[in-house]
């Protein structure tokens, strides 16, 4: 039987569907059980932890956004803006796409991201860069192997990707796990770095 079937028989779940409730899936391992399992997402802390009910209606706090899906093959990503518009806490208020749209807007200015060109000769130094641009013209001239990183830094957390290796001429970019496997470097981001040498 489908959550949305189970769900629809009891006047709780009624409400909370009413109120548009998210449902998605998690490989989380909820009550120690393994595999994947379809859930109701009831609140966010907007830091990472995410308040969700199970099928046999037991509520868990412990689950982090990263293991929550849109769909059950686990291709597809809650958008940001889905996620400020939850409550804070379960039967909180929850906000309108507008305020949520101002939250993600507001989160993004305080991300910076940074690109760092890292050579394999421990000699040379490590340069850190606020524009693409210019890392892709100092990873152009740099002699030797090196790497092109990109570096998002928000207010209470970092993440890191790697984006270009240089080995000898040749340039190799990497697939983003973020992107399915796609590269965030375009081609028009290699045209000009080929420009720059």
């Amino acid at each position: 039987m489908s959550l949305l079937k189970l769900l629809g028989k009891t006047t709780q779940w009624k409400k909370l569907f009413k109120e548009k409730q998210m449902i998605g899936y998690t490989d989380y391992p909820i009550g120690g059980i393994e595999g994947i399992h379809e859930i109701a997402i009831l609140a966010y802390d907007r830091n990472k932890y995410v308040r969700v009910s199970s099928m046999d209606q037991t509520i868990y706090d412990e689950v982090k956004r990263g293991y929550i899906w849109r769909d059950k093959e686990m291709t597809r990503r809650f958008p940001s803006v889905l996620w400020q518009q939850l409550p804070y806490e379960e039967g909180g208020k929850s906000f309108t796409k507008k305020d949520a749209h101002q939250a993600v807007m507001a989160d993004r200015r305080k991300k910076k991201t940074h690109y760092v060109v890292m050579p394999d000769d421990r000699n040379l130094p490590v340069k850190k860069f606020t524009n693409l641009r210019d890392a892709l013209r100092c990873f152009a001239k740099v002699e030797g192997n090196a790497c092109l990183t990109m570096k998002k830094d928000r207010k209470m957390s970092w993440s890191t990707e790697p984006l270009m290796d240089k080995e000898g001429t040749s340039v190799i970019p990497y697939a983003s796990r973020r992107r399915n496997g796609h590269s965030i470097l375009k081609n028009r981001h290699i045209k000009m770095m080929n420009k720059f040498k």
